[in-house]
């Protein structure tokens, strides 16, 4: 069965994440943190974090761990909303924000 053309269809996904966190873990970063920071650069930054999660295609309840680790590696800054305070808005942080780079 593992040789069958489906079955090395349905790895590839697995892989590919495989293969992307191994060359990001030097900038420590994974797969799922990467995504999250292309997206919010491609957006531009102060969407709500409902926004984000529809763009990257994930839940919200989803996105908050992430966006906790990219926050505690000085990443991004979440920030309450100033029409609605349960609302948090994301930013890159300043230090931080620059075009993105090839790394190869």
């Amino acid at each position: 069965m593992a040789s069958t053309i489906g079955f090395r269809i349905a790895r590839l996904p697995h892989l590919w994440r495989s293969i992307l966190d191994r060359r990001l873990a030097p900038l420590g970063l994974t797969q799922t943190r990467w995504v999250t920071l292309y997206h919010l650069w491609r957006m531009g930054e102060g969407h709500p974090q409902c926004d984000l999660a529809r763009a990257i295609g994930v839940e919200a309840p989803s996105l908050v761990r992430t966006l906790g680790q990219l926050e505690e590696q000085g990443l991004v800054e979440r920030r309450a909303c100033d029409n609605d305070r349960r609302s948090k808005r994301i930013y890159l942080s300043l230090i931080h924000i620059s075009e993105p780079t090839r790394p190869y």
